[in-house]
């Protein structure tokens, strides 16, 4: 739980209190954001990926073809819903990234907190002996 808090809770109290505190400066820095946030999930996912990248190698194509498939299916299925919902196609195409993104910082994330919080020494430690 305390991790969760850390992952969310505090980046939102925190951008609360700088748009309260800091209205004139948060305006200013807004068109930045996105690219920070890009630069952020980036380098969460970065950081998974390099610890296991041994698992990543020997997975190969497999893995490859599953992540290339769930990130198809997530942008498809934003878009097919977003259209067959009678969104506009500018809307739908928003839609679908909007749909795909969280997903895939969501895994990262949770990966990477479950393995500090309940796995801090690998799998390997709460397989039965």
């Amino acid at each position: 739980m305390c991790a969760a808090l850390q992952v969310v809770l505090l980046p939102i109290a925190a951008g609360a209190w700088l748009n309260r505190t800091f209205p004139s400066a948060v305006r200013r820095s807004a068109p930045f954001a996105p690219l920070v946030a890009v630069g952020c999930t980036v380098a969460v996912c970065a950081s998974v990926l390099a610890r296991n990248a041994a698992a990543v190698t020997a997975a190969g194509p497999r893995l490859l073809g599953a992540i290339c498939a769930l990130h198809a299916g997530g942008f498809g299925l934003g878009y097919a819903v977003s259209r067959v919902a009678g969104v506009p196609e500018r809307q739908a195409r928003t839609n679908s990234i909007e749909v795909r993104t969280p997903c895939l910082c969501r895994e990262c994330l949770s990966g990477s907190m479950k393995r500090t919080r309940f796995w801090p020494f690998g799998p390997r430690a709460i397989r039965p002996v």
